[in-house]
């Protein structure tokens, strides 16, 4: 009976004490220095998790890579993971290195996803004794919308930052952010302008290009105006993108610095022809250049009509004399009686050239 009576007695202790704090639960959290002023190989430097101090994997969800850089010129960073340590795949954006338009040469990346093994991969050029630092922070949790730093990632690819213009590039490939090329690339030569005969080039892999020997890629060229410093534009026409790269071809030998930036076009902007157009009335024989570099021609309309042809040709200013023989994209065979508009709703990667072959008047509307 006594036994009965502290058993009943230690039952009743135990339901009336107060529940015991075991202090916050939260989830875990890693935080690693990957590397500091580390020298860039011109090839992928890995991190994988388990391999650098610090840099562990204990179960965390939400990834973020975040790299500082000096005199990286051109380069790229993501976060991939990984379930058997021989497959990797992106789990974030493609960072581009350095910052034309923000002028801060660093990255931001945030991934998401539970993973056997996290690794980041930066692989920048060696132009320069380049060098880059990284950080890694990772968590649980639901990933939230991409603001500030993580977006501009994202829509903001730095090409080249600082390289020299007699030396021709192209960039590693990235993965655009939209799966499409639909952008606009600037170019800016500060001093002394690009050399005659430069050029740009995106090329589009939409998928197949990869699997079946190089078939099937698409190229977009843009010719540079030579000698010209001020700000360069190229609206970049809509792709299938699965892999993209830019490229720069040098016309001639030059030490001074290029850079080049592509801005993806966000959902939600305007698409070619949405704004407001701009008309260009011409009357003369002469070729005429209605758009210096690339634009998007939407309407050609004869006011005046008279017994010859009006020719569209995709050419640049400079190449916008006499009488063009390439890069034809269109012919009007007008008669006294034509007064019409001809709706094209086309991009011209280097510029809109227009001649007719007998004085007319007609109007061209475009961007």
């Amino acid at each position: 009976m006594k036994r009965l009576f502290i058993l009943l007695a230690l039952l009743a202790a135990a339901s009336s004490a107060p529940a015991q704090y075991i202090g916050t639960v939260t989830y875990q959290t890693v935080d690693a220095r990957l590397a500091t002023n580390l020298a860039c190989t011109g090839a992928a430097q890995n991190f994988t998790t388990g391999t650098t101090a610090g840099f562990d994997n204990l179960g965390q969800i939400l990834h973020a890579a975040y790299l500082t850089s000096s005199n990286v010129s051109a380069g790229t960073m993501v976060i991939q993971g990984s379930m058997d340590g021989v497959n990797f795949q992106n789990i974030s954006d493609v960072a581009t290195i350095a910052g034309f338009i923000t002028g801060t040469p660093n990255s931001f990346l945030v991934g998401s996803g539970r993973y056997t093994l996290i690794r980041v991969v930066v692989n920048c050029s060696t132009v320069g004794a380049a060098t880059f630092s990284l950080r890694y922070s990772g968590s649980g949790g639901t990933p939230g919308p991409s603001f500030g730093s993580q977006l501009l990632t994202q829509y903001d690819k730095t090409i080249v930052d600082g390289l020299a213009m007699g030396s021709s590039f192209t960039a590693n490939a990235f993965q655009p952010p939209l799966g499409t090329s639909l952008g606009t690339l600037y170019f800016k030569a500060p001093v002394g302008g690009p050399p005659a005969n430069s050029s740009l080039a995106v090329q589009c892999d939409p998928g197949v290009a990869v699997r079946v020997g190089g078939s099937g890629l698409i190229t977009f060229s843009f010719a540079l105006q030579a000698s010209v410093t001020t700000l360069q534009s190229f609206p970049v026409p809509s792709a299938a993108c699965s892999l993209l790269t830019v490229s720069y071809t040098s016309g001639g030998a030059s030490v001074n610095a290029f850079y080049v930036d592509y801005l993806f076009q966000l959902p939600g902007m305007f698409t070619p022809g949405s704004l407001g157009n701009i008309a260009t009335n011409v009357t003369g024989t002469t070729a005429t250049a209605v758009k210096t570099q690339g634009g998007f021609l939407h309407t050609l309309t004869v006011n005046t009509g008279a017994a010859g042809t009006i020719t569209v040709f995709d050419l640049d200013g400079a190449s916008c004399t006499g009488t063009p023989s390439t890069n034809q994209k269109a012919t009007i065979t007008a008669t006294t009686a034509t007064l019409q508009t001809f709706t094209y709703d086309i991009n011209l990667s280097n510029g809109i050239c227009v001649k007719a072959s007998v004085a007319m008047d007609f109007t061209v509307s475009s961007q």
